[in-house]
């Protein structure tokens, strides 16, 4: 029914923060990667290149798609959890042959969506290979942060 304005406005649903959560699969030397990550920002970009030509004789356009490129940023506190060691020697020599690695992520309220049953996800990407390691720290707080970037040939939901 409209509203005084002449509005309809649809509840579309509702997630909770307590209840979101992101968790890797498991990488060889760690027997369960969602304890202690302690992430605090992933960022992944998966982009093809598309090359636009025009043809002289006509006013036609042509899209030539070229090859896929992925990259993905991890920012994590160091914590109770050795994830950066196992994670590194899994994903940081270009030459190892290395698994795939997904990401399961679910949203949702309550605790069905805490226990993954909620709206949920994968998200996998092929061939990762971290390029960048980093390491901060503030006298502040003493909190010591890493920062992992790195690439991947495709990806998969």
């Amino acid at each position: 029914m409209p509203d005084m304005f002449g509005r309809e406005t649809v509840f579309g649903g509702a997630m909770a923060a307590e209840s979101t959560f992101l968790k890797f699969a498991s990488v060889e030397g760690l027997s369960d990667m969602s304890t202690g990550l302690l992430i605090q920002q992933l960022q992944i970009q998966y982009a093809q290149n598309i090359t636009r030509l025009y043809a002289l004789e006509d006013s036609k356009v042509y899209f030539v798609a070229g090859r896929t490129e992925g990259q993905f940023t991890i920012q994590n506190v160091v914590g109770p959890s050795d994830f950066i060691g196992p994670f590194l020697k899994a994903y940081a020599d270009v030459c190892k042959d290395r698994k795939a690695f997904q990401l399961t992520f679910a949203a949702g309220c309550g605790k069905s969506a805490a226990a993954g049953l909620g709206s949920n996800g994968i998200i996998e990407l092929q061939s990762p290979v971290i390029s960048s390691f980093g390491l901060q720290m503030q006298a502040g707080n003493m909190v010591i942060a890493t920062t992992l970037q790195g690439m991947f040939t495709a990806l998969n939901m």
